[in-house]
Order: C-alpha cells, then structure tokens, then sequence
C-alpha cells in the first residue's frame, strides 16, 4: 500500500506525492491477521509435527525411567536404561531441526505481517491506495510536475499561474490579468509581465496615468493641474537664473518658450 496525500487549492483537490505507508501500519492488528495465516504454513505445521513427536519422546523417557527404578531383575533394569537413552538420543537429535525452523517462521511471520498489514485510518487530506495504482499516478505525477503543471485528483493535470500577471492590448487600449487560482490560462496573445518589452512598459504607464486623471473629480484635476504648472514654472524660473549667471542674454526668452512647451503638455494630460 501506499499513502496518497492531498492538498486542495481553491477547493481543488491536488495530489502533493506519493509516500510510502509503512507508519500507517497498525502493529498489533497486522500481528493478529499474520497469525491466523501462520498456522497454514508448512513451516508451521512442521514445527507443530516436531513438538508432538518430542512430546512422544518425552513420554517414553519418563516411562523408561519409572520402569527402570521398579524393574527386579538387572537384566530388565539395563533394557529400561537403554530405551531411555535411546529415547533422549532421539529426542535430541529431533531438537535439532527446530532450531532452523525457528529462524524460518520468524521471516515468514514478518512477510505475513506485511502481506495482512492492517492500516489505521489515514487523516484527512490522505488516501490509502495499492501499489499498482500508485505507480500508475506516480507517472502522470511526474510527466505533470516536469511540464509544470499540478496534477489533480481527478488525474487531470492543471496549470498553475498564480501570482503572475499577463497584458494584453485589445482596441488600442491594455488590460491586465492577475491569475489567482489554479486552472485558469492566460488569455490568447497576452504577455507575461516580465517578458514585456520597454515599449510595453511605457503604453502601460501612460495608460494607467490617464487612467487615473479620467478618474479624478473636476475640483481634483483642476487643482493637480494647477499644482504642475506651478512646479514647471518654479523650474524654468530656475533654468532663467542658471543662464542669466552664465551669461546668456536670451535667458528669458528661452526659459519662458521651455514653460510654454511644458505647460502645454499638461494643460493636454489633464483636458
């Protein structure tokens, strides 16, 4: 078995991996499933031949030796003695071949345990799933994480663009698109905000200026526009006085054609 884990993203279930479940494993309910199994083997059976024969064995020596004691005759005596050293020779040697078969059943019971594994109940967000399918997901898993794409529970693969932000110009005019979830492609002919060439950059600015002074109320755009008129003035006032310290007899006429051509660009932005 292995053990599927889940996350869900804006309500999707996605699979995260692909672990093994070997924690999942409950020790003493995989134990008692492995024992009722462990009986059936050969190994088992043997050894339960074995210990019936030794049993047998050791019967006979205890007779043996009873008979011995009570025997009248020397002759009698030494015959009684000698099935009882038969006996523990036998008994001895039959003790022999438990011992490997001690060190079998113990391997055979923890294949069992593993073959019977009884599992706790996964917590959620978690499925228990054989083997078989496992590898049949790990492959897709994989194909979709080298492609960049999650894969979905549903074994869809689904792309994943959130955080990013694409643009693209419809109409002469841009939009934008930020992807928030999962699933979601960006729209045909966009481009990703960091493939945007400096062109793309400046449209977008301007457009987004524009923007924002259509949005302003009359009071407020008449009141920024007075504003940047102000600071272009207060700065060709400054360029008159750099040129009338350098000398230039034109000082004036020059500072005053650069505020015109000025202004008239923001009396354009804010008409």
């Amino acid at each position: 078995m292995k053990l599927l884990i889940i996350q869900q993203i804006n309500g999707i279930d996605i699979i995260a991996k692909i672990d093994n479940a070997h924690g999942m494993i409950d020790p003493e309910a995989s134990k008692a499933a492995a024992k009722k199994h462990l009986c059936k083997t050969a190994t088992s059976i043997e050894i339960d031949r074995i210990k019936s024969q030794l049993g047998v064995y050791a019967k006979q020596m205890i007779q043996a030796m009873r008979n011995a004691k009570i025997a009248k005759y020397d002759a009698e005596r030494r015959s009684f003695s000698d099935e009882y050293k038969t006996r523990e020779l036998q008994f001895k040697e039959l003790q022999k071949d438990l011992h490997p078969l001690a060190v079998t059943i113990k391997s055979e019971f923890q294949d069992l345990i593993r073959k019977h594994a009884i599992y706790f109940i996964p917590p959620p967000g978690n499925e228990l799933i054989e083997d078989t399918e496992a590898d049949a997901i790990q492959i897709k898993l994989t194909a979709a994480i080298s492609n960049g794409l999650l894969l979905g529970r549903d074994l869809k693969p689904l792309c994943d663009h959130r955080g990013e932000r694409y643009f693209v110009k419809s109409s002469g005019k841009w939009k934008m698109q930020e992807i928030t979830k999962i699933g979601i492609e960006p729209v045909k002919g966009s481009i990703n905000e960091s493939d945007l060439t400096d062109d793309n950059k400046t449209e977008i600015s301007e457009q987004a200026e524009a923007d924002r002074i259509a949005g302003l109320k009359p009071a407020d755009k008449l009141a920024e526009k007075d504003r940047a008129i102000s600071g272009i003035a207060d700065a060709g006032n400054a360029m008159r006085g750099r040129l009338e310290i350098q000398g230039d007899k034109d000082a004036l006429k020059k500072s005053q054609a650069w505020f015109q051509t000025e202004s008239a660009k923001v009396e354009e932005k804010y008409k």
